[in-house]
């Protein structure tokens, strides 16, 4: 997890500003992205000046939002392990600029009758204090079968630090 701003805030950004980020988290984790602060000149299509969040790692990944003016946009997940946001002030009207914070996260909901899951960073280790939980839900009829390509967790009496837990259902009372 971590933070990031644009230059001087919240004592004001200046004209002709431009900032890029590229945040990068472990392969197989996702990052969400939220803004808790925004006041950036706002301006038709954010023409002038913006913050401009893609999913990917370039300047022509996949746009997931341009933002300019003071309203907080939603949370954003990206698709990937990886963003860029890019920040860019071309006009003499300034504001305070903007605060935002991210978090890698790994898991989610799987809505489909195939495919894959795996842990974060595989097939190289995986990272310590992570928790990672999918729920797999398939279509009406359907039972969830799982075959494992590969295991391998670090070895504890009782698994008591590293485990791959299996539950009939979505909640920790549901059978094992």
């Amino acid at each position: 997890q971590g933070n990031f701003s644009s230059p001087d805030f919240p004592n004001g950004y200046s004209a002709h500003k431009h900032c890029i980020w590229r945040i990068s988290v472990t392969p197989g984790e996702k990052i969400i992205l939220n803004f808790t602060s925004l006041d950036v000149y706002r301006s038709r299509l954010c023409w002038y000046d913006y913050v401009e969040v893609r999913d990917g790692f370039w300047k022509k990944a996949p746009l997931r939002g341009r933002f300019c003016g003071n309203k907080l946009p939603d949370s954003i997940l990206s698709t990937d392990s990886r963003l860029w946001i890019e920040f860019r002030s071309s006009s003499n009207w300034v504001g305070k600029g903007f605060f935002a914070v991210y978090e890698a996260i790994c898991g989610g909901d799987m809505k489909k009758d195939n495919g894959h899951i795996q842990s974060p960073n595989y097939p190289d280790d995986y990272r310590p204090n992570k928790l990672c939980t999918w729920k797999i839900t398939v279509s009406e009829g359907y039972h969830v079968g799982l075959t494992f390509l590969s295991f391998e967790i670090e070895r504890h009496d009782n698994c008591a630090y590293d485990y791959l837990e299996i539950r009939d259902g979505s909640s920790e009372s549901d059978p094992v």
